[in-house]
């Protein structure tokens, strides 16, 4: 699937898809699903083709809407996006993210909601990881909120290869196992 911006209903399991973002800038994947429903990504790839900042972001239209990736690889920033969406919930299990350009604020930037990753790896495999004012460029998660909302993010017998965490905002929690 080709496209800057994709609806997926709730109830749906998407197997083997290859989604491509090719433009500069957001792209979207929204997930379009009702309070309770999930939506479901087996053996997916989210590769991201662009340079530069951009990222995709994963968000639900609904609150108490869930997603699922199993088994899935990433090749580039991604974020699941809860932040106006409190009871939302993301899972992310066995997946593989693989990202080369870095991002100051987060590979994985989970904001709002609740996000748990399970055995899964996340590797920088770009050149330097500094910027020019010598911040570490490579946070693989980064657990974002703001006053108005809060995010929890669980990382559990997870492989964090030249990369990092970090919590950002007053109602983030981040916690490894």
């Amino acid at each position: 699937i080709n496209n800057e911006q994709y609806e997926i209903p709730g109830g749906v399991t998407l197997k083997n898809v290859t989604f491509i973002a090719k433009y500069r800038g957001h792209d979207y994947i929204w997930i379009t699903a009702g309070v309770g429903d999930t939506v479901v990504f087996e053996k997916c790839t989210i590769d991201k083709q662009v340079a530069g900042p951009s990222m995709t972001v994963v968000g639900a239209q609904s609150d108490g809407a869930n997603f699922v990736f199993n088994n899935c690889t990433f090749k580039g920033p991604i974020c699941p996006n809860f932040v106006e969406k409190a009871e939302g919930k993301s899972e992310f299990n066995y997946c593989t993210f693989d990202f080369s350009d870095g991002r100051r604020y987060g590979y994985v930037d989970c904001m709002g909601g609740q996000h748990t990753f399970t055995n899964c790896e996340f590797k920088y495999t770009g050149g330097s990881n500094m910027d020019s004012n010598s911040v570490v460029k490579a946070n693989a998660i980064n657990a974002y909120s703001e006053s108005e909302y809060s995010t929890v993010v669980v990382l559990e017998d997870c492989t964090l290869i030249n990369c990092s965490t970090v919590k950002y905002g007053p109602n983030s929690t981040l916690t490894v196992k």
